[in-house]
Formats: C-alpha cells, structure tokens, sequence
C-alpha cells in the first residue's frame, strides 16, 4: 500500500504519514526543523494519538509496537518493544504518554537516562484479529469516517468502500467452490449468477466479501441488499447477475469455463441501470494468462510489480485489466479477445480512462 497522509477529525489533512503492509502499520517519523525544507511528518505527536483513539474506537487491537528505525534495526526486537500487555488497561493517553517515554529510550546510551531522547520514532504496529490491510488504513487515517459501524448498526460508508470487485470474486469462487463456511442462516431475497451458473445468495456473497476486506466478520444484519444499495453496487460492478430469488436466468446470460480465452461482451442488461455488460470471468483469464507468460503480474505501463512492493499474498489485488477498446465503443455484442486487455496498476489504468474520457469530448 502507499504512503498515506493522516487527516484530522475534521478531514483536513496534517503533515504525518503511514503506510500499511501485511497486516502491519508503519507510523513514518518525524524530521528536519519546522518551517525548513527538509521538515517531515510535523504533526507526528498529533498523529499518533490520533491513531491510538481510533484504535480503541473501532475495536481494532494493537497486538505489538516497536521503533522500526533504521539507525536501531541490528538490537533485537525486546529492546526495541514499546508495547507491553498491561498497557491494555491503561485509558488512552497513558498509552500515548508510555509509547511515546519508551521510543526516546530505545537506543539510548545508558549512561545518558533521564529525560531527553527522541520521542517521534518510527514505529511499526501489528493487531490482533488479522484485519485486512485496507481497513487498517481507514481507520487510522481518516478520522471518524473510520468506525466499522454507523450508529443503526450498518456498515459505515468508509467500512462499504473498503469492498471492491476483487473481495466480490474470492466471495464467488469461494462459495462456489464450498471451500468457505458462513454464517448467515438468512439467504435474503435476491441471487447472485455465478460464471459457471451457480446461484448464490447476494446476501451471504457480500458478506463474505466485506469479512475479507475488513478482517471481521459480517453478518446478515450489518448491511442491506436490493436496488441502490451499496451490496448491489458492488457486486454489479463485478460482473455479475443478480436476480431476485426463483427467477428465470435470462437466456442471454452467457457463461465461460475458467480457461476459455475470449468472451462476448458488450450487451446491455438492467441491474439498477443500463449500462455495458463486462464479463467478469475474462479479467481473471487475462491474469492467469499474464502470470503464465511473465512468472509475475506487473503494471505493462509503468513496470511497478505489486508483489514486491506489498506482498505476493495481496500484490494481485493491485492490478487492474484495462479494455483498450471501450466496451461502449461499439453497438451491441462484440467479442474480447485477451490481446484486447492490459493489466495495469490502479493509477495507470485511471490515467488511461482519462485519456479516453478527454479524447471523446
């Protein structure tokens, strides 16, 4: 994940950044005199009790702390560990006021104890319960907008926007492939069409979908299903079908094996609108194809490769497939071929559809 900028209660930004990582956040330090050019992270103290309010507020817990400087990297982690299990019990500040005595010692000359020592270090956490690292960085980075929850027990805007089309995927191929269990005993009123046919109840795709982006988990009662909903939203911009239960599949529903190389896409279909159909199946071809060819996914524009970046467990999530022919281009159906597709990185691929947007006015 980059680098991230804290923002206030208010949501204006301050001079402090992290950045999040298989499951561990980075508080970057602080530097330079302020109002100099080489000033960085200003606002560290700031941003750190901020984060550790936020912390105790959405529930999230903080398993482990420890400078991560480079200038201490060779002491072993007990030297270096701010965080102990009795700080669990003591009220936010004393957790802030503890860190904050801890990190000035750690690498401090013996001799030299007592007060003084640097008090805006690096640090890293970690935190129990294994929350994905998307959620982890809305709630310490945006304030209030980072509880899971909004006061009628539904999931908040922030915790909605942390599902994306590939959390909707692992929720399809998972149930689908009864390699993931569940708990919602309410199946909801509407179906999702899987590549192979399968139905699928919406209600329980979502919610294995938000539990793997949040690292919680989501029950039936936490969120809402039907036209306009943030459910539909989602997993209509997946790919996929959604009809209400007992319904007839319509005929032009089309469906692919995993390893077919092309598809017809283009048709239009009403969801909670018109709009182009895109197969949902083929963005998965083209990774599988690119992996076979390349060993690694990669940005084919800007080279970044996400796995050494954030991981090979959540670098793919990183790559996007981009349509060098825009499906609304043409009238009605029209078949996509893999050589028709690029993977691109998030911010390629939104530079991409700038370029087009720009060009058709």
């Amino acid at each position: 994940m980059a680098i991230r900028q804290f923002r206030d209660n208010s949501g204006a930004p301050i001079d402090a950044h992290f950045e999040v990582r298989s499951g561990n956040l980075v508080l970057h330090s602080r530097g330079g005199t302020k109002g100099t050019a080489q000033a960085r992270n200003t606002d560290y103290q700031a941003a750190l009790r901020l984060m550790l309010e936020r912390f105790r507020r959405s529930g999230l817990e903080i398993t482990d702390a420890w400078v991560d400087s480079s200038r201490v990297g060779n002491l072993p982690i007990e030297r270096r560990r701010v965080l102990f299990p009795d700080d669990a019990r003591v009220s936010t500040d004393e957790l802030y006021a503890r860190l904050s005595r801890r990190m000035a010692s750690v690498g401090r000359d013996p001799a030299l104890a007592g007060s003084g020592g640097n008090r805006t270090k690096r640090l890293r956490f970690s935190f129990g319960g294994a929350p994905s690292d998307t959620w982890i960085a809305h709630v310490a980075g945006r304030g209030d907008s980072g509880n899971v929850f909004n006061r009628n027990g539904l999931l908040s805007t922030s915790a909605h926007d942390c599902v994306t089309e590939d959390h909707v995927y692992f929720a399809v191929e998972q149930l689908s492939a009864g390699t993931i269990s569940h708990a919602f005993s309410h199946a909801g009123d509407f179906d999702v069409v899987a590549d192979n046919g399968t139905r699928l109840a919406s209600k329980v795709v979502y919610g294995v979908a938000a539990s793997e982006a949040l690292g919680l988990e989501i029950s039936p009662t936490h969120f809402e299903e039907g036209e306009g909903t943030r459910c539909f939203k989602v997993i209509s911009d997946a790919g996929y079908l959604i009809v209400p239960k007992g319904a007839t599949v319509p005929a032009t529903a089309v469906y692919l094996e995993p390893v077919q190389r092309s598809a017809m896409e283009g048709h239009r279909r009403l969801v909670t609108h018109l709009r182009r159909e895109r197969h949902s199946g083929l963005a998965r071809d083209k990774k599988q194809a690119f992996r076979e060819e390349h060993g690694v996914l990669f940005c084919e524009r800007c080279k970044m490769r996400p796995d050494v970046i954030y991981g090979a467990d959540r670098g793919d999530a990183c790559i996007e497939v981009h349509h060098t022919v825009p499906i609304g281009a043409e009238p009605g159906f029209r078949e996509t071929n893999l050589e028709d597709l690029k993977c691109l990185c998030a911010n390629c691929h939104r530079v991409e559809h700038w370029k087009i947007r720009r060009a058709s006015k």
